[in-house]
């Protein structure tokens, strides 16, 4: 699945501020691989940043712990996580939910990619 690419307007020092949008998938499988890259640093000092975290809506019901996440703080610009993977069904919406910590960087444009197997 993916790439997936959006743009992170203005969370400024709000910890709980999130941007998420979900896609629709047609074929069930295992969602794993999540790969972010950020248009600059993710915050503006060593503890502010970004989490990112895979989550999926089933028969509308919305989980994101599905332990597929990773997180950029400070002055790195990306992340990942190849050890956990997530089952998906058929017409599961799947979303990328960004969520700000501390002092995160403002509009910044957030690129990120999964891959799905059957």
């Amino acid at each position: 699945m993916g790439p997936g690419m959006g743009y992170i307007t203005d969370p400024g020092n709000d910890a709980s501020g999130t941007a998420a949008v979900a896609v629709p998938l047609l074929t069930a499988g295992h969602l794993a691989n999540l790969a972010v890259q950020l248009g600059g640093a993710g915050g503006n000092d060593g503890s502010s940043g970004y989490n990112f975290t895979v989550c999926a809506t089933h028969a509308g019901t919305t989980s994101c712990s599905s332990g597929v996440a990773c997180s950029v703080t400070g002055t790195a610009n990306s992340c990942s996580d190849t050890s956990h993977s997530v089952a998906i069904g058929a017409g599961d919406q799947v979303m990328v939910k960004a969520t700000a910590v501390g002092d995160a960087s403002d509009k910044i444009s957030a690129k990120w990619s999964l891959q799905i197997t059957p």
